[in-house]
């Protein structure tokens, strides 16, 4: 298993939102899922 992590910018209007970003490479059938922290969502 190789897993890749980063942080990037989502921009909403002039609000700008850090995002951390985790991708992880493995054998199998493609698969994308986006997850998020509700109690930090406005």
């Amino acid at each position: 298993m190789s897993l890749g992590r980063t942080r990037c910018v989502a921009l909403v209007g002039i609000d700008g939102y850090v995002v951390d970003v985790e991708a992880d490479v493995a054998n199998g059938l493609p698969a994308f899922t986006i997850r998020t922290a509700r109690h930090l969502a406005r």
